[in-house]
């Protein structure tokens, strides 16, 4: 009796399907916080910028905009938590021109500001 071994029977995932191409995108937003946006992705993907837009959130269940915040904000705090970096140089590491900008979103993100939040991980 040959047993099979279901790993070898999984099935191939066509590189066009919407999961793929969300995980793509999803891939390429990790690996480019500081440049990425709607109109980049659209040419990297070869997508309209609404069509991206539409299809992520539909197989995803969020938006571009709340996973890329969500990118950002995780990027920011490993930077926070594990480098010397100031706020300052990690802002444009994770995609804000300017440090008012980065700090209210992060506020927006975690109810306090990259300082304050600092000075508690500090602490604790």
């Amino acid at each position: 009796m040959v047993m099979m071994d279901a790993k070898y029977f999984k099935p191939i995932e066509d590189p066009r399907s919407d999961s793929s191409v969300t995980a793509r995108i999803t891939r390429y937003l990790e690996d480019n916080l500081a440049a990425a946006d709607l109109r980049t992705l659209s040419r990297v993907f070869h997508y309209s910028p609404a069509y991206i837009s539409r299809r992520y959130r539909e197989v995803s269940g969020h938006s571009l905009s709340s996973t890329l915040l969500k990118l950002r904000m995780k990027r920011a705090l490993v930077l926070m938590k594990k480098t010397g970096f100031t706020l300052e140089q990690i802002a444009p590491m994770v995609g804000y021109n300017d440090k008012g900008t980065f700090h209210r979103a992060f506020r927006r993100a975690f109810g306090t500001t990259p300082r304050e939040y600092q000075k508690l991980s500090k602490r604790g």
